[in-house]
């Protein structure tokens, strides 16, 4: 196989989906990877163009350590127990392409077939609230300028952290209409990250929502800087 365009990546979780996670993209004309890393180990042979970065460390760390072990252009944030429209990862990057820098592309998102799209909006009743995906496309180049993932996530939050540090750096979030996932069986994971889950999620809110002056707004820049990895997070990474 040729170098890929597009880098699906993401913490090793659900490795008995893997199977099942691959094949969703062999029907796409765009040639992509799947770097996932974490201590989860795969339970078969995985294909050429599928990579695991074995990882003791949190999920959140490993995403940032697959971003930078990818040899794509483009990177894909996604778990590993989803299902994916066979085109969709040609019709996001199709819109990406059209975006101008600092921009991210995501998936319709669904859960158990009810499609979440409220999940996708940050704050309900701001007009000035942007989009906010957790599943989404932007460039490798800009996911780097942008600082990465802020390491004081742990297990959630850091991708949509980052999507809208691109947002505030002058890009736009545009949900690809055709671009379709599907989630399954997610409670397990939930019952597992449950307390670290909501940390994240209240840093995630102490960075993006004001909650002075009885109104709850949003911020259209992040209260505090980045703390992006150094160098050692791919110590011992082929």
């Amino acid at each position: 196989m040729g170098k890929p365009i597009v880098s699906i990546i993401g913490p090793a979780i659900k490795t008995h989906y893997w199977g099942r996670f691959h094949n969703a993209f062999t029907r796409s004309a765009t040639p992509w990877e799947i770097v996932f890393g974490g201590p989860a180990a795969p339970t078969e042979p995985l294909p050429e163009n599928f990579r695991w970065l074995e990882s003791s460390a949190n999920p959140m760390t490993n995403m940032e350590m697959c971003a930078r072990a990818a040899q794509g252009k483009y990177l894909l944030v996604m778990p590993d127990d989803v299902v994916v429209h066979h085109k969709s990862l040609d019709w996001c990057l199709f819109w990406l392409e059209k975006l101008p820098r600092y921009s991210n592309v995501g998936y319709r998102y669904f859960r158990d077939e009810i499609e979440r799209s409220d999940q996708l909006v940050l704050v309900p009743k701001d007009p000035t609230s942007p989009v906010c995906c957790h599943i989404a496309m932007c460039s490798k180049q800009d996911w780097m300028e942008a600082g990465g993932i802020d390491r004081r996530f742990e297990w959630n939050w850091g991708a949509e952290d980052l999507h809208l540090r691109l947002t505030a750096m002058g890009g736009h979030t545009f949900i690809s209409p055709d671009s379709v996932v599907w989630e399954y069986d997610n409670e397990p994971w939930r019952e597992r990250k449950t307390h670290a889950h909501k940390s994240d999620r209240a840093f995630f809110e102490s960075q993006w929502i004001d909650h002075s002056e009885f109104r709850v707004r949003y911020r259209r820049q992040p209260a505090t800087p980045v703390q992006s990895f150094g160098d050692e997070i791919m110590e011992g990474v082929c």
